[in-house]
């Protein structure tokens, strides 16, 4: 087993060392009442603190059967699992692909606590992508879910790599167990390193361009102690987010694990309603596109039942009254809500920006939206908003324990957002040059753009790579011309950047959108809402041609529109 070494990491970050021993920053001490800085510590701390409170649940996919995951069995089986990976040899790239399951997080605690390093891919990529990421990351071995075991036999013959089913995780913990019966546990007894490099996240942004972040256990577990301390999401919660993304393991599952509530798993999108009803969560941390499924959901039951007239006209009279609060609303509209279950009370959002319309929406329902900010290189977390706390335009408050500073400000005090703490990357791996351009004297450039409040509030504007930069020197943020451009609700998509000199919009339209007393189709709605647009603009920012495509834009696993995808 796991004949092949991996390349090991030495040296690769030397550059960085002068902040691998980062202080924290902040008001207090981050770790002075949660004594914490690894997944193994996490693990231990959920055991002895919440150990009658069932850590993971799921329902199988392909038998239905439903299995409940205690802390101490979690614990059992991980340390067997770290055993069997230990002995087997250290210093390995681990990769893994699947769906969102138990055996995904088993392997990936498993591998952080047995001196290897975990490398979490996305399933949906295709074999050429994930053969690059493979070999660019100097993975030596590759666990993957079932249903892509084509995708991993034709990896395995391009590249020579050993292949593991995570379906097969049992026997491995058995192999570990085994081996711990024989006293082969150094493994458990070992120190483990914090700061060193341990998970390997591959960013792709918006453009393509594939980079694999270096995060220590400490930057993830400090990520989830400082977001939960502020957002305070204390709700038991579905895991709909990959666990490939920072935002996912980190928001999604550790957080839970630390806190002592419950991670119920989904492993497929397709059964997340039926998850949603047999596991009842309290909260769901989820990207913006969950929030439009669920809306369109609740509103098809509505009109399904023929009540879109009495919903509307409570809604409206609940307007009249904003002393009314989320539970009440919550209650009056129990019966619609019950597509989310019948505990749902709020959504934690992050990874694109809100759809004013469905956040609206769904708060006149009672279901809050509590909007952060993150970035995988900060393990991903830097800002929310929280209960008491709601900014409805800003990405929340930076989490107390980093700073934050704004890089070449212009005369509205809008630049580029850096920051320091406890949760930045180590830098990317085998990639100095791109380390070197965004890790500057402590400070991450984390590419956005934006400005701060007096109370630490967030704001952005768009990313600093997207600026179109006119003839004139005058600078545009597409973003700001998109967040326009989207209120015509006969638009569903739109991309906004420079060709041939003038600022172009391309739309992907809804061709249901109903048209009006005119009779007008929704290119021409668009057409209309672009010149009101432009009305309100100053000249060098008004919108010069616009353009129509048939299909949606493509999107990566985060829900965010591949810009490269225009047309």
């Amino acid at each position: 087993m796991f004949a092949r070494t991996a390349k090991g990491m030495k040296g690769e970050v030397d550059i960085m060392a002068d902040i691998s021993k980062r202080k924290l920053y902040g008001k207090h001490e981050l770790l002075a009442d949660f004594e914490c800085s690894n997944f193994r510590e996490a693990a231990q701390y959920r055991a002895e603190h919440f150990p009658d409170v069932a850590l993971f649940t799921y329902t199988d996919q392909d038998t239905g059967e439903r299995t409940v995951v205690m802390p101490r069995e979690f614990q059992g089986q991980y340390e067997a699992l770290s055993v069997c990976l230990f002995e087997n040899g250290v210093g390995k790239h681990l990769a893994v692909m699947g769906d969102n399951s138990y055996q995904f997080m088993l392997l990936i605690q498993s591998a952080l606590c047995s001196q290897n390093t975990a490398v979490p891919l996305d399933k949906s990529l295709d074999t050429d992508t994930l053969g690059m990421l493979l070999q660019k990351s100097d993975s030596s071995v590759l666990f993957y879910g079932r249903n892509y075991g084509e995708k991993a036999a034709a990896l395995k013959e391009k590249l020579g790599i050993e292949v593991y089913e995570l379906e097969e995780l049992g026997k491995l913990v058995s192999e570990g167990q085994k081996l711990i019966e024989a006293g082969k546990t150094d493994c458990l007894s070992q120190e483990i390193d914090n700061d060193a490099p341990s998970v390997i996240m591959f960013t792709s942004g918006t453009t393509g361009n594939h980079k694999g972040v270096m995060l220590s256990q400490r930057n993830i577990v400090s990520a989830a102690i400082m977001d939960n301390r502020q957002c305070k999401f204390f709700y038991d919660g579905l895991l709909v987010l990959p666990l490939h993304h920072a935002y996912g393991l980190t928001c999604a599952v550790m957080i839970y694990m630390m806190f002592g509530k419950t991670v119920h798993i989904n492993q497929n999108m397709r059964h997340m309603f039926r998850d949603l009803q047999a596991e009842n969560p309290e909260g769901l941390v989820c990207v913006p596109l969950h929030h439009e499924v669920f809306y369109n959901a609740i509103w098809k039951g509505i009109r399904s039942a023929g009540r879109e007239e009495e919903i509307r006209a409570k809604i409206e009279e609940n307007r009249r009254h904003p002393e009314l609060t989320d539970a009440k609303k919550r209650e009056m509209f129990r019966d619609v809500l019950g597509v989310l279950g019948s505990r749902m009370k709020a959504l934690s959002s992050g990874g694109a920006p809100l759809n004013m319309e469905i956040y609206n929406g769904l708060r006149d329902l009672g279901i809050e939206i509590y909007q952060g900010y993150g970035i995988t290189e900060c393990s991903p977390i830097v800002s929310c908003n929280f209960e008491g706390g709601v900014r409805t335009e800003s990405v929340g408050r930076i989490l107390e324990g980093m700073e934050i500073r704004i890089d070449d400000p212009d005369k509205d005090k809008v630049g580029e957002i850096c920051l320091k703490g406890p949760n930045v990357m180590l830098g990317y791996y085998k990639d100095e040059e791109a380390t070197r351009e965004v890790l500057q004297d402590g400070w991450f450039h984390t590419g956005d753009i934006g400005y701060i409040d007096e109370d630490n509030y967030i704001y952005l504007s768009g990313r600093k790579k997207n600026l179109i930069i006119l003839a004139n020197g005058e600078n545009v943020v597409p973003e700001e011309l998109e967040a326009k451009i989207v209120l015509c609700r006969a638009v569903k998509e739109v991309v906004v950047f420079e060709k041939n000199r003038r600022i172009t919009a391309q739309i992907f339209a809804d061709e249901e959108y109903p048209a009006g007393k005119e009779g007008k189709s929704p290119e021409d709605i668009i057409r209309g809402h672009i010149a009101k647009v432009n009305q309100s603009l100053p000249n060098f920012k008004q919108i010069g041609a616009v353009e129509f495509r048939r299909t949606p834009f493509v999107r990566n696993s985060g829900g965010k529109i591949l810009r490269n995808s225009v047309e």
